[in-house]
């Protein structure tokens, strides 16, 4: 067991200061290099700033070696984490000892004294800083990523300790320092290499400080130090200076800050830091860091660091056996080629072969000193080259290029000889760069025959990395081969004697296999898969939250390269570690998969691409982030993965996680192209290759982005269902398909194009279908109700006239006392949380109440449950209308007019709200009429007359003809009366004043001369798109109206502008619509009423009457 204590050193008070973690598991072993690596691994586990380790020292038995390591790299200097580890040992180990000596690496020798009681004193060599000049650039980006707002008095420059200082001059802006992107900042050759972190700094003016600072060191993995002991060594030596002082008090003005007194020796060139530490260390031992929901993340993205990567892209070698091809087809003795090669064999080849070309601009050129021979102009004729060597070539390849185990079982693949080259000495001085790829293979096997040459070296370039290959010292009585992957670089040096042979052979696999399923090694550090295991079951048990992890790659590509051979070492590494994580992950929440075992996990590439648009000011507007071009990597081949094999699109949101926020601090983004709705800038960052991780149960969040094709997919598992094409089992795995693909729907609050009435009729599919597994067929009631709580729902409730249907069918199968309040719930939320739409919600309640009167199969009690459902929906709604203090202001008389019609539905019940609501009606629109309102145009017409003569055979039937109904008949045909029997009201007279056209175009000028003349009331004109802004304004200022638009070849527009009041068609209108009110001679039906509506109705404004309670 590891021992770790943890101390806040520079601390007055708890929780203060800076903490450490001391290790001192080794302190009784002699210090070794092989211990960093495990060092580093052990202080990424405690993620603190700084952890210090002592190991004996190897010149002295009286000191300790000293070691501080960030959670990224070692650092040459820490003060806070050495006051830490000389506390812990004065407190634990050297009670009796008032001194201590560190040995280091980097600053040589440390002293840490106990000059009292919690009172240490850190004796340091000093930091010389030294002023540096930086450009005017590089300051301002200094200023602007460290959100500087006053004036830089100076910057200077600490080599040894790799520290940059700043001098700013005021206190408060060194507090509202939010340093970003630090590391981004280019200092040029000169300085780069001497900058790891950046310290702020002012002085402390009339406080008890004589100076205050910052510290900030992101190359080290830390954003900001709290109290840096290191730092002080700098900052000491610095304000001494300016302030001939050798005893300083400091303040670090962290968040959690720290007090520090510095003494300077001039003599000795050291400087004491003294700290009065409060004792709050903690002994702890450390065991694994136990995996959470806050943490799991992280903890992903340092574990998959810890992964070995072997970096295998080429490899060569001489075969253990010699074996001569036997090449047959040359102007030689029998016409078989003798090995090794002599220069007169080598001329007898070129005479056959021919020279390749290179392109040079538009001109073609032949390549010196290198011939090629098809494989058809020649034969090997020893059978034992194929049975033998190049069978044996497939086992070992795939250990060379570092592919997995299970294509070297089951030798899949393919090795083709494509060519003959001979390689002769020539006066060529550039090396050749040869082997074009070609299409759909894996890479390339070069076999080099016994021959005399020298030079000619093999050099193979692959991510800026160089494999030499010579094989000239022994050529003559060896076999050679050189294998390499298609993304490899071959280049072959100049031939200074005699000729070089060669075969060369595509190597390629069989289409069925996936190249990204073998291309890591398979060997795996157990213990991180374990522990890969954890975290994956900590994440699976809250994927609710968090449905898919992206993981950067560290390598750069593009779209076309992430589909082949061509990631690094590293990320295949990672690939590698996380296929063998999802092989042998051991918990599954699937609900048959003890039926159809699967992977948990579906394992992706891709290309993560980011775009930012900005505003006029240059600031982030919006951030837009998906992943393109997905290719799955794990997945056994069967039906149901076909339609996850690749996927095109994945948007980045709040249920994706990005495991590194910070891949962009080192990227730039440049100008792509204009939006052009809003006109501003989009920036676009490079493509970075990602692993996208996707929980199966989740798999189909995948199509979102492809919504035709995730309903595609539904209505095709739901189809086989129906049909009963396969097996019971087979029924089972689809249902539960279907229902996860719901779910994953049903996970977004924002579903965009998605449609609910197919969904509902999906789910009634599934109902039907009975499994026999309990669990399954509650689930499907569970995914009803959610699919009805959920707010997607809620918006097509009222609006989507198909759902009515396809909700009462629902209802009917699962029982309505399973959904009814839900369906109640819903419809409450539709009319008052969303934007009110009172004609919808009439529209749904009618069709409902006209599906429960004519379903036959209904029981009266069912019947009279759905009743008292639908008028409790109707009594939300009255309530919803009623609330509004002028509901006809409001509301539309259509609208209105809809209440009316669901309301004598249950006129028995609702009479008393048929009454108000009608007299209502008829007081608004006397109160329309003494203000001079067309209300024949704008109430009577498009709503109130429709309204009357679609309920009235409804009442005809019924032989009962209500009194607020009749009043609204009677109030119609009076007002038709008066319309027609009154004077038709004259053309409007228009006036200059009143017209206001004040500009000259011809358009305008048009206009202003058909409003003027008295004779003409309507008039065409013809006008262009770029029509001037004044005669649109002059229309709608006037609200006069249009005919629709007719568009003549797409560049002019013919408008049809008609004045107010056209008397001829007004009146032959009202005298249509009365005649239609006349038809129905409701007199016959009802008692003759003497008194006139519309004057009772005014009659009624003079009586205080009270609104009743609504039912």
């Amino acid at each position: 067991m590891i021992e770790i204590f943890t101390v806040d050193a520079f601390a007055t008070n708890p929780f203060k200061g800076n903490p450490a973690c001391v290790c001192l598991s080794f302190m009784n072993d002699e210090h070794s290099d092989d211990f960093d690596q495990l060092f580093q691994k052990i202080a990424k586990e405690m993620n603190l700033s700084e952890t210090a380790f002592i190991t004996k020292s190897s010149t002295s038995t009286s000191t300790y070696f000293l070691q501080w390591f960030t959670p990224k790299n070692e650092v040459p200097l820490c003060g806070h984490a050495t006051l830490s580890t000389a506390h812990i040992l004065f407190d634990q180990h050297l009670s009796q000892s008032n001194e201590l000596i560190f040995e280091t690496k980097h600053v040589g020798q440390l002293k840490v004294r106990k000059l009292k009681e919690n009172f240490l004193e850190l004796d340091f060599p000093q930091g010389q800083p030294q002023p540096i000049l930086l450009s005017e650039t590089i300051v301002e980006e200094l200023k602007q990523k460290l959100c500087i707002k006053s004036d830089i008095k100076d910057i200077q420059l600490c080599k040894r300790t790799k520290k940059l200082l700043i001098y700013i001059s005021s206190i408060d802006d060194l507090l509202s320092l939010k340093p970003f992107s630090l590391t981004t900042i280019n200092f040029g050759e000169q300085y780069k290499e001497f900058i790891m972190g950046i310290i702020v700094t002012t002085n402390g003016n009339d406080s008890k400080y004589d100076f205050f600072s910052r510290y900030f060191a992101p190359w080290n993995g830390i954003d900001e130090d709290p109290v840096t002991g290191g730092a002080h060594t700098v900052l000491g030596v610095y304000w001494s200076k300016l302030l001939n002082k050798t005893t300083l008090d400091a303040y670090q003005s962290s968040e959690r800050g720290g007090e520090l007194q510095c003494e300077l020796n001039q003599e000795n060139g050291r400087i004491l830091i003294l700290e009065n530490l409060e004792p709050i260390s903690t002994t702890t031992d450390a065991p694994a860091i136990a995996v959470t929901e806050q943490n799991y993340r992280q903890l992903l993205k340092s574990t998959l660091e810890e992964v070995e990567c072997v970096n295998v892209y080429c490899a060569g070698d001489r075969f253990e056996y010699l074996c001569d091809p036997q090449l047959d087809g040359f102007t030689t003795i029998n016409g078989i080629l003798q090995l090794p090669l002599t220069i007169d064999s080598g001329y007898a080849i070129i005479h056959k072969c021919t020279r390749p070309s290179i392109k040079k601009g538009n001109s073609v050129e032949l390549i010196a000193d290198r011939w090629e021979l098809s494989p058809s102009l020649f034969f090997i004729n020893n059978p034992q080259w194929n049975s033998k060597l190049i069978e044996d070539m497939k086992s070992k390849i795939p250990t060379d290029l570092g592919l997995n185990d299970d294509l070297i079982k089951q030798n899949q693949l393919d090795i083709k000889l494509i060519k003959l080259v001979l390689y002769g000495k020539g006066s060529c001085s550039k090396p050749y760069e040869i082997e074009e790829k070609t299409h759909g293979t894996l890479g390339k096997l070069v076999v080099v025959l016994p021959s005399t040459y020298e030079g000619g070296q093999d050099h193979l370039i692959v991510k800026k990395e160089r494999y030499v290959y010579d094989f000239s010292k022994n050529s003559a009585n060896s076999l050679h081969y050189i294998v390499y992957y298609n993304n490899c670089q071959h280049e072959v040096q100049r031939v200074s004697n005699g000729f070089k042979l060669t075969l060369v052979y595509d190597i390629s696999h069989p289409k069925t296999m996936k190249p990204m399923m073998y291309l890591t090694p398979s060997q795996s550090d157990e213990q991180l898969v374990e522990k890969m295991n954890e975290i994956f079951s900590t994440w699976l048990r809250h994927s609710n939250r968090v449905s898919k992890l992206i993981i950067p790659l560290t390598g750069i590509y593009v779209k076309s390269t992430m589909s082949s051979l061509s990631l690094n070492s590293k990320d295949r590494a990672y690939i590698n570690l996380l296929l063998e994580t999802i092989k042998h992950f051991h918990s599954s929440s699937h609900v048959c998969h003890h039926l159809w075992p699967h992977d948990e996990f579906l394992l992706y590439i891709g290309v993560l691409t980011h775009h930012e648009e900005l505003d006029e000011d240059g600031d982030v507007m919006i951030n837009y982030m998906f992943v393109e071009n997905l290719i799955l990597i794990n997945g056994k081949r069967q039906e149901s993965y076909k339609s996850f094999e690749s996927i095109r699109m994945v948007d980045v949101d709040d249920d994706v996680k990005l495991i590194d926020q910070t891949i962009y601090d080192h990227l730039d983004s440049t100008f792509v192209r204009e939006n052009g709705e809003t006109g501003n800038d989009v920036n676009a960052y490079p493509e970075i290759g990602v692993l996208v991780i996707v929980p199966y149960h989740r798999k189909f969040e995948l199509l979102f982005c492809e919504k035709r094709k995730l309903y595609h997919k539904l209505s095709f598992m739901c189809s086989i269902i129906e049909s009963n094409c396969g097996s019971k089992l087979k029924s089972i795995i689809l249902k539960q398909e279907c229902l996860e693909a719901i779910n994953c729907l049903l996970r977004k609050q924002q579903m965009r194009k998605c449609d609910v009435a197919p969904l509902i009729n999906r789910l009634i599919t599934l109902y039907k279908i009975k499994t026999g597994i309990k669990q399954i067929d509650i689930l499907v009631i569970d995914v009803i109700r959610r699919l009805i709580q959920h707010h997607w729902f809620i918006l097509q409730l009222l609006t989507d006239k198909t759902i009515v249907r396809y909700l009462f069918n629902l209802g009917n199968l699962v029982d309505w006392l399973t959904i009814e309040i839900d369906i109640f719930n819903g419809f409450q939320r539709a009319i008052t949380q969303l934007p009110p739409n009172t004609t919808d919600s009439s529209t749904f309640l009618i069709s409902f109440v006209l599906l429960v009167n004519q379903t036959l199969e209904l029981s009266h009690s069912m019947k009279d449950d759905l009743y008292r459902l639908i008028m409790c929906m109707i009594n939300t709604l009255l309530k919803h209308i009623f609330r509004q203090k002028q509901i006809f202001e409001t509301t539309s008389m259509i609208t209105v007019c809809s209440v009316l019609e669901l309301l004598s539905l249950f006129d028995d019940v609702y009479l008393l709200s048929l009454n108000i609501i009608s007299k209502q009606i008829i007081h608004f629109l006397n109160k329309c009429c003494d203000q001079e309102d067309d209300i024949t145009e704008r109430y009577l017409e498009p709503a109130l007359i429709l309204f009357i003569k679609k309920l009235w055979p409804q009442f005809h039937k019924q032989q009962n003809v209500p009194r607020w109904f009749v009043d609204l008949y009677e109030y119609c045909l009076s007002a038709l009366n008066d319309e027609c029997n009154s004077p038709p009201p004259p053309i409007k007279k228009w006036t200059l004043d009143e017209l206001n056209i004040s500009c000259d175009c011809d358009y305008c000028q048009q206009l202003l001369t058909f409003f003027l003349d008295e004779n003409v009331h309507k008039q065409q004109f013809r006008k262009y798109h770029r029509l001037c802004s004044q005669f649109n304004r002059t229309i709608d200022r006037l609200s006069v109206s249009l005919t629709s638009t007719i568009q003549h070849n797409g560049s002019e527009q013919q408008l049809e502008i008609t004045k107010p009041f056209d008397t001829k068609k007004r009146s032959e209108k009202y005298l249509m619509l009365r005649d239609g009110l006349l038809e129905i001679n409701i007199s016959k039906h009802i008692y003759s009423f003497t008194t006139n509506p519309r004057k009772s109705a005014m009659d009624d404004d003079n009586r205080s009457t009270k609104r009743s309670r609504m039912e």
